[in-house]
């Protein structure tokens, strides 16, 4: 792994004291310091495009009273050096603990509050000047996928082409009936911070897009479903739902359509990841994501009702 020159990015932020690794997050980001302070190093490859509106996206939401993670301005206003064949980027620290850092822990509570914070962030998206955001189709990504698998043949063990294109057959028509806004775009425990039972900030919007405000939603449950059937009880995942969407409804709002739409939404993503490890030679992740998605077709009542669509129609009537 490529040397972090620390003194250059010292110098180019005009830290007196040196930044010192504190530790690693993972190969992009780090958890740095200079003084008593902390930030969070970010590295990229030179040829990897970066997050235009970054700066002024994230200030936005941080003025809406959501805590992200904000870049920092050296003082000649530039956000990011290039050293070598890395570009660099210094953002605040926000305290806390990653909330998939013990996912068996998770709780009703717990799911009630990150759903009250998603929704909060959510209003707070809601309010931006969208037009700068990229819009993104889960729909052309779903039907891409979908051709993909067609011509898989008996590399899928658990799922049929026919029984696949039956369980989409309704959200073709449903997904274009659901809300747009800015939304995260890779909303998951790992992107959230938790600091004493209570959710401290949200990082990494680099996949931020305008898409079915749903998709956050949905995209959070599926990691939570991914790692509890690591675990070998997927159905704990589903006693969460239920207190997440709650929690959410407290701080913005649902639609039938939306609830309606969870559980596709859940199959799009997992149908995507095995598109995703099967077209690059991944063949047992490919089978562990299909595994989840196979068990999420068979257990779609179940996902429905509690995604709350027993008691939203009982009383809509």
């Amino acid at each position: 792994m490529p040397k972090i020159p620390y003194a250059r990015i010292s110098r180019f932020w005009g830290f007196k004291d040196k930044i010192k690794l504190v530790s690693g997050l993972n190969g992009r980001a780090y958890i740095v310091s200079s003084g008593r302070s902390l930030y969070v190093l970010k590295r990229r490859p030179i040829d990897v495009a970066g997050f235009a509106v970054q700066q002024v996206f994230l200030s936005s939401l941080f003025q809406n009273g959501i805590n992200v993670s904000l870049p920092l301005e050296n003082p000649d206003g530039l956000f990011e050096v290039k050293i070598g064949k890395f570009v660099y980027s210094l953002f605040t620290y926000i305290e806390g603990n990653k909330a998939d850092l013990d996912i068996s822990c998770a709780t009703p509570e717990m799911a009630r509050e990150i759903g009250l914070f998603t929704g909060r962030l959510h209003s707070a998206l809601s309010r931006l000047n969208d037009n700068t955001i990229q819009r993104r189709n889960l729909f052309t990504t779903l039907s891409s996928s979908l051709r993909f698998l067609s011509c898989q043949g008996d590399r899928l063990p658990y799922l049929d082409r026919e029984r696949i294109e039956e369980f989409f057959g309704e959200f073709f028509s449903l997904y274009y009936r659901l809300p747009v806004q800015a939304i995260h775009g890779d909303y998951h425990p790992g992107n959230i911070i938790v600091n004493s039972g209570r959710v401290s900030g949200v990082i990494d919007f680099e996949y931020s897009c305008r898409e079915v405000k749903v998709l956050d939603l949905s995209y959070l449950i599926s990691s939570v479903l991914t790692e509890f059937k690591r675990m070998g009880s997927p159905s704990l995942a589903l006693y969460l739902i239920p207190h997440l969407l709650e929690g959410y409804c407290l701080k913005n709002t649902l639609t039938i359509e939306e609830r309606e739409s969870i559980v596709y939404l859940l199959g799009a993503v997992l149908l995507n990841q095995v598109h995703f490890f099967l077209a690059r030679g991944c063949t047992e992740e490919a089978a562990f994501a299909e595994s989840i998605l196979e068990w999420v077709v068979d257990n779609r009542e179940r996902i429905n009702d509690k995604a709350g669509l027993t008691y939203t129609h009982s009383t809509s009537r």
